[in-house]
């Protein structure tokens, strides 16, 4: 049969039945299978784009990238109009450490769909989410002036200056993003975390402070700008003033936030009854050195988990994840498939059952983090969740920051979390209460795992960083690196609320941050009790 004679009808049909069956596997998640069936497809009908291009997919997720590669650019030259290939290959190319072939193909899509602008927009931003900062300005800026979009795409474009490390840029992205949009709400909090603020821009808070006089910005601008002068004023020595702002931000926000304090009680009292030491013990006799090896950061949010991760990171042999939600999807997956409640499903754990869930977290770290003997994860609220980590990884090194409660609680309230889970984090009285639970939760782990978990005082790191980073790599396992030390310089992609600080030398400035704050914290005092780090 020749290329110009039309396939037989019924040989179409079975083509489109197995791209049918391929979609229904990718569904299901079934890689293997999809990629059979849409093998099959392409078989039976080559000028079936979208075959080509779910086949792709497929491959491009099972690490096949040449194979992968080809499939893409078949369904590109059978259908031109595909514009999801296009972006595919781009991920690809991107993925394969070949930025100058992704930017090549996002331009060849632009000049084919020159009147696109929703699509201009999506691509600035794919070319943003690549690190290709220059190009996604560009295609920006080729946007017509009068497009609403420009402030998100500002702000999408400031956020990625900030992560990783260009805040001058950011912070002319995030002015850009307020001049098109005055509710851009998020861009007064990043423009106060782009740099310490001098007496010199004063200028700033007055025109902040102007702004809260418009009738219309959005609640959630008004919080944002309240939050932003707080941190601002903090930077200028003006406590008073700071703390004005950042109680009026944290009432406005508390308004639309419901922190459950029963249930972090009934959640606490049940795993202290599940996770007792003979479980802990059993799974710690069993063998689990399979490498990359993950190390555990935990402790409260704001108590230098970002800065022990960011030392950790900065060795040779380890990757840093971030505030990975990997623990916390583990807990619902071990629900699902023992029909049993979390924490209570943990005792259906069996070794075998618990080297599955290992292994499975272990594929979902990202590619670059599996050429690493050691991959950092630094969410510091699995500290909940310490008895299931020290099932699924009994070797693990498990490190607990700590810092002085007052400091602790006072940089939470002064803090505009993005993860809705925080609705503790907008009242001092709720903060109190929260740490009062995590001490509780944190001594139970040490006394059913005793030795099992190593605490780091934020106070002795950043007074003596050499001595005290010393001993953090020796108890996480790892050989001595000189780069250790100089850990602001090797920092990539930082997304936490520490994004400015993790970047500048490690130095003591927090400690005892709430002296300056001290007649505002009566209430505090008193809801903390006798409580100490």
């Amino acid at each position: 049969m020749t290329e110009t004679q039309p396939l037989p009808t019924a040989t179409q049909s079975r083509a489109r039945r197995q791209l049918e069956r391929g979609l229904h596997y990718i569904e299901a998640g079934d890689l293997q299978a999809a990629g059979n069936a849409l093998l099959e497809a392409v078989r039976l009908d080559d000028s079936l784009a979208l075959a080509h291009y779910q086949l792709g997919n497929c491959l491009r997720r099972y690490g096949d990238q040449a194979r992968a590669e080809q499939a893409l650019q078949a369904a590109i030259e059978r259908d031109a109009s595909l514009n999801e290939a296009y972006i595919s290959l781009a991920y690809l190319y991107h993925e394969s450490g070949r930025d100058g072939d992704a930017g090549q193909t996002i331009d060849k899509l632009l000049a084919a769909r020159a009147d696109d602008v929703a699509l201009r927009f999506q691509l600035g931003g794919l070319l943003v989410k690549f690190g290709l900062f220059a190009d996604a300005e560009r295609i920006f800026a080729s946007c017509p002036q009068s497009d609403a979009r420009h402030a998100q795409a500002q702000l999408t474009l400031g956020n990625a200056y900030q992560a990783t490390g260009h805040f001058d840029q950011a912070e002319r992205a995030f002015t850009q993003a307020i001049e098109w949009n005055i509710n851009a709400d998020t861009a007064y909090l990043r423009i106060a975390n782009t740099h310490r603020f001098q007496a010199s821009e004063l200028t700033l808070v007055r025109k902040f402070e102007s702004l809260l006089e418009h009738q219309e910005l959005t609640p959630s601008t008004r919080v944002c700008l309240h939050f932003s002068l707080g941190k601002i004023c903090d930077d200028l020595g003006d406590y008073d003033r700071a703390f004005a702002h950042f109680q009026r931000g944290n009432e406005l926000q508390h308004q639309h936030v419901k922190f459950e304090r029963e249930d972090l009680l009934d959640y606490i009292a049940r795993a202290k009854r599940v996770f007792t030491a003979e479980l802990l013990r059993a799974a710690a006799a069993t063998p689990g050195g399979r490498t990359p090896q993950p190390l555990f950061v935990v402790g409260m949010l704001r108590s230098g988990t970002t800065l022990v991760e960011r030392i950790l990171a900065s060795h040779s042999a380890c990757h840093g994840l971030g505030e990975s939600e990997l623990v916390d999807a583990l807990t619902r997956d071990i629900a699902a498939q023992t029909h049993v409640k979390y924490p209570e499903c943990a005792q259906r754990l069996t070794p075998p059952l618990a080297a599955r869930h290992a292994n499975a977290l272990r594929s979902a770290w990202p590619l670059p983090a599996r050429g690493f003997a050691h991959v950092v994860d630094k969410n510091p609220l699995n500290f909940l969740h310490l008895g299931l980590i020290a099932m699924i990884f009994p070797q693990a090194p498990i490190l607990h920051c700590l810092r002085d409660p007052l400091d602790t609680c006072l940089s939470i309230y002064f803090q505009h979390f993005a993860h809705p889970r925080n609705t503790y984090a907008y009242d001092l009285d709720n903060i109190a209460f929260f740490y009062r639970q995590y001490r509780e939760l944190m001594a139970h782990w040490q006394c059913v795992m005793p030795g099992r978990i190593h605490e780091i005082r934020y106070e002795r790191l950043v007074n003596n960083p050499e001595a005290e980073t010393r001993a953090l790599i020796a108890a996480a396992g790892l050989d001595w690196d000189p780069a250790c030390l100089e850990s602001h310089k090797h920092a990539a992609r930082i997304e936490t609320a520490s994004i400015w600080q993790a970047r500048q030398p490690i130095y003591g400035g927090s400690v005892g941050r709430w002296r300056h704050y001290q007649p505002h914290l009566d209430g505090l005092r008193q809801a903390l009790g006798e409580t100490s780090a």
